[in-house]
């Protein structure tokens, strides 16, 4: 049992007697610290008994709808100097805002100008108006903390107190935004739980388990808009972001997009910093004048000029017999600084200089012998070293906490218990701090960062650690129940009081927390906080160095980095000693080098290494997980379709039994693909894989099945002809990808719209879902898009458009150079070697001007597009890029020694950067030099390094080989890797790497079908198969050859079987050739089920080079160039055995290369065109077909 006595508690009891009913009254001191939160009426004079005196009582009236903040000792405030017009600005858009109309003030300026100053007077004058306003302020620790000045913003709008339960805290969100979104709060609140580190209890829980990172930010910030527009429709709403200096970058974007919205709602941005250049706020304006130039208002405060300081000190403080050269002493070292003004005369009141007598404020005589300080946090050093001893303390521990200090920590640091609110009082009487707010509970903050910052500083470093300890202890004891919403505080304050394994501990839970809301920049940060300290560990800490590493590689695979990305899982595999959580690693490990590095072999390698961390009888989520993706990239590495198909099946009853309904939906997605590559297609398993995704209410894994569905449509063997059906599985994952802001689904969803609406001979269709996808590119810096650009400069080119080629050219090529491709990313070697297609974009340019009969000017265009765009390019991989084509463009151009100053260029960039990665780029430019020893040792690192995916680059090696007149070094190039690699060029398939002169081919001499197309219509056993309709022949005479019109994308190869084709039945040993003429695009083929052998001329990136493709299981079998008008190709068939051969005028041949295959009798033998997929159609003609049978 306890109870209270004392003075104040009689006093109290008298003010009780002393009211009447309904009324509350309170004493003078209570009065001076609830006066901010609190409207009285006019004070009473009562008698209390026991006391000689009548005192003062303050009549209670109302809570204020808006706490307001009194600062100083009264008489101690100046008017505002020098600041008319600004303020004038401010509230103009403060006027607009009241009658409706949006906008964006900034205000910037160094420390102590007087930004706080005017933001403090706009509050003042729209205290009656209606117009709703709330305050963020970021801290200096604030900026590695997501959405800090919002979430400021928020806590006081849902009335959050620290003391409130994370249960409490989640009723309040609930409420608030049912009341605000009542048709789709459950929309908004998983992610605003997310962001306030809460948990609801229910299912709002779940529903963001199989969002990425990515889309979690996206969702986000498109939320936190929604709520801060749905409070302005209520009512206009001004929000005030001070110190933006200190921002993080999410709440930065925050800012960007909420600009997008100022047309439409009554909403005001008012931004605050300091002119930090290296900092993104410094963006701002920039942002703003783009995006909103008519609402933007932009306000710089300089230093006061003289005679404006000169009237703020007087403005200060009426001294009436301040000495003249004192004032100019305090004027000089000011130079213009209102703040600085106002600690200097303060000091002088701390000092007892200057003192107040009635109404007046005079000068002591000894105030001519003062000597001012030199520097702002000199001046306040001194005022804080003359508080008294007690009151410093309360200073100094709220300078550990940081500029924003609530009330209970500080209590809990400080252990001054009631004597603290004397202090707070005293050191708002200084000017010191002030009262930042009273509900829902009170905090406080320092009147200006420098004041926080110097008395920090003053403190001695073994007494900050202590202090630092202690805070750390007080967010842990008093925030138990939200202590993932003081992560960051936390790894803070432990780490700078010494306690390394707490710190470690929280660095690496803000870590992940960043990295959940995909702030990678931060994330890394505190990974690499947290890899120091446990470097200097004594204790072997296993589990945090696996999650560390783990967690590390993660972020690094989102932002590119895929190398470092993949040490950071081998490292962390070191640590792990979980059998889940190691196949888990190495199912990551598989998925990156499979999707993002294209290296299926290793990847392969470890989703087997993953799934033997299981035992086999395991029925985990990792192991369904892994097993999928190990049926995923067998099906594209080894073309097995039918054992992909078999593992998913086996699979997914497991995920069934288990009820792992999210993997279930994938695997039935997969099933489909799979069935589809077989021929077998059934739309069973899609539509279960639909329903279950909708019934998971998961939005991601429905855009995925969706989109899975699409390209099982346009893609899969099952049939070209489903196209038409593609179309809206693509546009609902469009859209569902939209709402979740998956741009990278948005982007490929319209990129494939583009090849289905072409495929059915919807042009325009097909041109604006191109452009739709370009757009997103510009908007988002997302290089995909970019790779589909030659599609429309084709068609522009195919118009006659030539202003619309060139337009088109140079957006592409400035979205490229606004590309933030790091040069520790693996993303821009991909680029410098042409695997994303900017050597296509670049070709079309070229193309599209010789369609338009001006290719003589293309070079001098392109080099001054080039040029022009070199100049705004800071990353050296774009650079290199740059420089390597305008090489190019000098040869042509006969301009030898500028083609040689940009190839040294090039060499030098590379070499510094230490790294092959742009061996595209960087051989030419040694071809140029000379350099040919340099040139063959850098190709052949490339082309060894990971031979599958990188062989077919050697006709693109070729050309440049022979454009150099090097055609002898290639073939030792070739030899080389023949002599070094050839067990590892057997496991890739190819087995001839360029032609080789052979005599007449062959056994097969003997005719036994010849057809020179001479008739009017097709012979009898030829069998016409156009899968899509929209492909065509057409039977010439004089010369008589049979024309085949091949539509936009029809091949014969890699999984796509719609090239228009004729084919005959036959059986046994035979050869089959023919004569192409036009275009060159297709060849000859042996088929059978399955299995296809295709010898074809056949453009790929570009570069056109005769190859054989074994289509079970899509490898390149040999290849070689053969530049000629028209082009003989021969293919021969005994037993499994096939040999190919190419000539130019039926008596000088080389060979191509040879391949086995197994198939039964009867086969199918023919013709087949294709067209690449930039242009709209392509015409090849077949002069002749001849079949062969051997002697005898």
């Amino acid at each position: 049992e306890r109870s209270a006595w004392g003075p104040d508690i009689d006093f109290a009891k008298r003010l009780q007697e002393a009211a009447e009913s309904g009324q509350i009254w309170v004493g003078a001191s209570t009065y001076r610290l609830t006066s901010r939160a609190f409207d009285f009426e006019r004070p009473v004079d009562i008698e209390v008994k026991g006391t000689d005196k009548r005192q003062t009582a303050y009549p209670v009236l109302r809570v204020r709808e808006r706490p307001e903040k009194l600062r100083g000792i009264e008489g101690l405030r100046a008017r505002m100097i020098g600041r008319e017009r600004e303020f004038a600005d401010l509230k103009e858009a403060a006027d607009n805002l009241i009658s409706g109309k949006g906008s964006i003030v900034s205000i910037t300026g160094e420390a102590g100008l007087g930004k706080s100053r005017l933001a403090l007077e706009l509050k003042e004058y729209l205290k009656d108006k209606e117009v709703n306003w709330y305050e963020g302020r970021s801290i200096s620790i604030g900026q590695t903390i997501s959405y800090w000045p919002f979430l400021d913003i928020l806590r006081t709008y849902l009335n959050l107190s620290d003391a409130d339960s994370e249960s409490e805290v989640a009723r309040k969100l609930k409420e608030s935004m049912t009341d605000l979104f009542p048709q789709r709060w459950e929309d908004i609140l998983p992610f605003l739980g997310h962001l306030l580190s809460i948990r609801f209890g229910d299912e709002l829980d779940d529903k963001l388990a199989y969002f990425t990172p990515e889309q979690i930010r996206h969702q986000t910030l498109m939320r936190l808009r929604d709520v801060f527009t749905a409070i302005a429709r209520r009512k206009p709403l001004m929000l005030i972001l001070e110190d933006l200096h200190w921002a993080d970058d999410l709440s930065l974007d925050l800012v960007s997009l909420l600009m997008d919205e100022l047309a439409a709602n009554p909403l005001m941005l008012l931004c605050i910093y300091r002119p930090e250049r290296e900092h993104r706020c410094w963006q701002i304006s920039d942002v703003a004048s783009r995006k909103c130039l008519e609402r933007y208002t932009e306000i710089t405060l300089k230093q006061l000029s003289a005679v404006q300081s000169r009237q703020l000190v007087e403005s200060l403080l009426e001294i009436e017999n301040i000495p003249k050269p004192t004032k100019d002493m305090i004027l000089t070292k000011s130079e213009g600084n209102p703040f600085f003004i106002e600690e200097v005369i303060r000091s002088l009141i701390d000092r007892d200089l200057v003192y107040r007598e009635e109404d007046r404020w005079k000068a002591r005589r000894e105030i001519e012998d003062i000597d001012v300080p030199d520097t702002i946090q000199s001046v306040l050093l001194s005022r804080v070293d003359r508080l008294e001893a007690e009151t410093k303390y309360v200073l100094q521990c709220a300078s550990v906490i940081g500029r924003l200090f609530r009330y209970r920590l500080l209590d809990h640091l400080a252990q001054r218990e009631r004597a603290l609110e004397e202090h707070l009082s005293q050191l708002e009487e200084k000017d010191l701090v002030y009262e930042e707010r009273t509900v829902p509970e009170p905090e406080y903050a320092f009147k200006h960062a420098l004041t926080q910052e110097a008395t920090y500083q003053g403190i001695l470093e073994r007494r900050r650690s202590e202090f630092h300890k202690r805070v750390a202890d007080g967010i842990e004891n008093l925030y138990r129940e939200r202590i993932e919403e003081f992560y960051e505080e936390l790894a803070h304050h432990h780490k700078l009081g010494g306690n390394d394994e707490k710190a470690i501990e929280y660095l690496l839970k803000s870590g992940v927390k960043a990295a959940g809301q995909f702030a990678s920049h931060d994330a890394l940060r505190y990974f690499d906080q947290a890899e120091e300290l446990l470097e200097k560990s004594t204790r072997p800490h296993r589990k945090e160095k696996a999650m560390l590493y783990e967690n590390r590689g993660a972020v690094l695979q989102w932002v590119g980095r895929w190398t470092e990305a993949l040490k950071e899982y081998e490292e962390a595999l070191r640590w792990c000693d979980e059998p889940h959580d190691r196949a888990e690693i190495y199912r990551k490990m598989g998925w990156l080098e499979n999707a993002e590095m294209g290296d299926k072999v290793r990847a392969l390698k470890h989703l087997q290494l993953g799934l033997k961390e299981l035992p086999e009888d395991d029925k985990s989520p990792q192991r369904v997980r892994l097993e999928h993706d190990i049926a995923q990239t067998e099906g594209w590495e080894r073309y097995s379709w039918k054992n992909s198909l078999l593992r998913c099946q086996r699979i997914a009853k497991i995920a069934e039994e288990m009820g792992y309904q999210r993997e279930l939906a994938i695997l039935c997605a997969s099933i489909e693909y799979c069935q589809s590559y077989l021929g077998n297609y059934s739309d069973e398993y899609g539509q279960k894989a639909i329903a279950i995704a909708e019934e998971l209410g998961d939005p991601p894994t429905l855009a995925r099945v969706y989109f899975i569905m699409g390209d099982v449509r346009l893609g899969g063997r099952a049939g070209r002809h489903w196209t038409e059906q593609s179309i809206p599985y693509y546009l609902h994952a469009i859209e569902i990808s939209e709402r979740i802001g998956d741009v990278q689904t948005q982007a490929m969803g319209w990129c494939w719209l583009n090849m289905a609406y072409g495929r059915l001979g919807q042009s325009e269709t097909a041109f604006e879902s191109l452009e739709k996808a370009l757009d997103i590119s510009a908007r988002t810096k997302s290089i995909f898009p970019l790779l589909w650009a030659s599609r429309i400069m084709w068609s522009y080119g195919s118009r006659g458009q030539e202003d619309m080629v060139i337009s088109t050219f140079s957006r592409v090529m400035r979205t490229f150079a606004s590309l933030d491709i790091d040069e520790e990313s693996q993303a821009w070697s991909l680029i410098m070697n042409g695997n994303e297609d900017m050597y296509t974009v670049y070709q079309t340019f070229q193309s599209s001007y010789r369609s338009l009969g001006k290719e003589s000017e293309f070079p001098n265009i392109a080099r001054k597009t080039l040029e022009t765009l070199l100049e705004n390019v800071n990353s050296r991989p774009q650079r290199a890029w740059y420089h390597s084509e305008l090489m190019n463009l000098q040869l042509e151009l006969g301009d030898i020694p500028s083609a040689e100053s940009h190839a040294k260029k090039v060499t030098s960039i590379v070499e510094k950067m230490g790294s092959p990665g742009c061996m595209t780029r960087l051989y030419p430019a040694y071809l140029l030099l000379g350099e040919i020893e340099e040139a063959n040792g850098l190709a052949y690192r490339f082309l060894v390094n990971r031979p599958r995916r990188n062989l077919p680059f050697l006709s693109k090696i070729e050309i440049t080989y022979r454009q150099f007149g090097q055609s002898e070094a290639f073939e030792q190039l070739c030899e080389w890797i023949k002599r070094e690699q050839g067990e590892e060029l057997k496991k890739t398939g190819i087995n001839q790497l360029l032609l080789k002169p052979v005599e007449y081919p062959g056994d097969f001499r003997r005719p036994e079908f010849e057809d020179s197309f001479n008739l009017n219509s097709l012979s009898p056993p030829w069998e016409w198969l156009d899968t899509e309709g929209v492909s065509s022949y057409f039977l010439h005479h004089e010369p008589d050859c049979i024309e085949i019109s091949a539509a936009r994308d029809s091949a014969l190869g890699y999984g796509d079987y719609s090239a228009p084709r004729l084919s005959q039945p036959i059986s046994g040993d035979l050869a089959i050739e023919t004569r192409m003429g036009g275009e060159k695009l297709g060849g000859l083929f042996v088929w059978k089920d399955e299995n296809v052998v295709t010898f074809q001329r056949w453009i790929w990136r570009y570069v056109q080079f005769i190859d054989i493709v074994l289509t079970n299981r899509e490898m390149i079998a040999g290849r070689g160039l053969l530049d000629a008008e028209s082009l003989i190709l021969r293919l021969e068939r005994k037993g499994n055995l096939f040999r190919a051969y190419c000539s130019s005028d039926g008596e000088n041949w080389y060979s191509c290369g040879w391949t086995e295959m197994e198939m039964d009798e009867p086969v199918r033998v023919g013709i087949f065109a294709s067209c690449p997929g930039d242009a709209p159609q392509a015409v090849t003609s077949f002069d002749y077909v001849k079949i062969f049978r051997g002697e005898g």
